[in-house]
């Protein structure tokens, strides 16, 4: 093997393995929970959520925005893995909307991963060879390459039916207080 086929090889390898981190390991999923209060703003989250609960036949005096306070507040949602077709976890069924969704869980928002960059150390010869070589989508960086991936993945972030219970339950045990 030459030394761009040990480069090539090298750049397959680790963009896999970025993706694979970026597309399954929770860490990277958690990174955007921060954003999710706000994307539950832009969303019609609690429209959303008003629907979704009426299929489990609860109705909520404040409606769904105190639901929704509360599970951001109480670390309730969770960062699912998934792809353009709905997380992983569940088998999804179609709602006829155009969309999917799971009827044990409120999707608050998702983000779309869409593209994955890895920067590569090498020499400035090696690194203009592999972006003449097209068995790799990269460009020249300044301290090498950056190779590029898109992929499918996207990160759900998801309400489970039984933590809304279970809020429900509080808020009707801290009234009868």
């Amino acid at each position: 093997m030459t030394a761009l086929d040990d480069l090539i090889e090298t750049i397959i390898t680790s963009t896999d393995a970025q993706v694979e981190y970026a597309s399954s390991n929770s860490d990277y999923g958690n990174s955007y929970l921060p954003c999710v209060p706000d994307g539950m703003k832009n969303n019609n989250a609690a429209d959303r959520a008003t629907d979704w609960l009426a299929l489990h036949n609860i109705t909520l005096l404040g409606g769904a925005d105190d639901m929704l306070d509360y599970c951001a507040q109480m670390d309730l949602i969770e960062p699912t893995a998934g792809s353009i077709w709905g997380p992983y976890s569940s088998k999804p069924f179609y709602n006829g909307e155009h969309h999917w969704e799971l009827p044990e869980f409120f999707q608050c928002d998702s983000y779309a991963i869409e593209e994955v960059e890895v920067e590569i150390e090498c020499s400035c010869e090696l690194a203009r060879a592999a972006v003449e070589d097209l068995r790799v989508c990269v460009n020249l960086s300044s301290g090498g390459l950056l190779s590029y991936a898109v992929t499918d993945a996207v990160w759900f972030y998801l309400i489970n039916i039984k933590d809304v219970h279970e809020w429900l339950q509080d808020q009707i045990d801290r009234a009868g207080e």
